[in-house]
């Protein structure tokens, strides 16, 4: 016939815990229906059990195990990110790491349950595309079967200041695996490589596509203007990384000089300038 009342916490950081205060006995008996979160299969969690109304001495139960659910979603993590084991929102700790075009960096799939610790046992297949028009998309792969992770190497090219497509203002990498709840990646920026060259680009030239290879064929279209002698041109000069992304922080100084030993060349100039080249030949 004991009605007295005790609560009661778990070791398990990421347990809810509600419920668990003012439990009352009835009949000298009562069930509390325990929450777990995040997977500890190692040294187990522990139960305390305190604030009895009349006093009780309680016992300690200590060491009980917490094994992963049924994989239910599969997300993708970026260098410097991790996964928040057992939090019942979907939450990654740390953040993105500098990508910089040109660069290979590694994407990790994971499948998790619904608590979000990481889960093993199956290997779908799992396939990830990017928002990089230029870049080469890797292979579609078959998760590991122990782990329930994979990773997808990636070099993206576009530098996210350097989008030639409307509409694009950051990169992700897009998940699919059939039978489970797809999340892409975090938005992230995409640096500019190191300067690779001052780009000449003539009348008669665009400088239109960045990223698009390390070909200059690739980047510049168009075919020069025949020039008169003795008329003043426009040279535009841009300092770009090896794919041909335009550094615009870039301020070097340099001289531009033309084989024409008649004509006369333009001062020093900075490579956020254009120069006016005089044919005189």
């Amino acid at each position: 016939s004991y009605g007295g009342t005790f609560d009661f916490t778990s070791s398990d950081p990421t347990d809810p815990g509600t419920g668990y205060s003012g439990i009352t006995f009835s009949s000298g008996v009562q069930t509390v229906n325990l929450k777990p979160s995040k997977k500890n299969m190692g040294a187990g969690y522990t139960l305390t059990l305190s604030n009895s109304s009349d006093g009780l001495t309680f016992d300690t139960v200590s060491n009980y195990l917490v094994s992963n659910g049924a994989a239910t979603k599969a997300a993708v993590f970026l260098p410097g990110e991790s996964n928040d084991e057992g939090n019942r929102t979907f939450t990654k700790n740390g953040s993105v790491s500098t990508i910089t075009a040109g660069a290979a960096f590694n994407a990790n799939v994971q499948l998790l349950d619904a608590c979000h610790n990481s889960v093993g046992g199956d290997n779908p297949v799992a396939t990830v595309t990017t928002e990089d028009p230029y870049d080469t998309e890797p292979a579609a792969s078959a998760l590991n079967i122990v782990s329930g992770a994979g990773t997808f190497a990636i070099t993206n090219q576009v530098a996210t200041t350097s989008f030639p497509e409307g509409g694009i203002s950051q990169h992700r990498i897009n998940l699919t695996v059939a039978g489970y709840t797809a999340v892409d990646s975090t938005d992230y920026n995409v640096a500019v490589g190191a300067k690779n060259e001052i780009l000449v680009v003539l009348p008669g030239e665009s400088f239109d596509f960045q990223g698009k290879s390390t070909n200059r064929s690739d980047a510049v279209i168009g075919t020069p203007d025949v020039q008169v002698s003795g008329t003043l041109f426009n040279t535009k000069l841009y300092a770009v990384d090896s794919y041909y992304n335009l550094l615009t922080t870039d301020t070097t100084n340099l001289n531009i000089v033309s084989s024409d030993t008649g004509d006369s060349d333009p001062c020093l100039l900075y490579t956020s300038d254009a120069a006016d080249e005089e044919d005189s030949v």
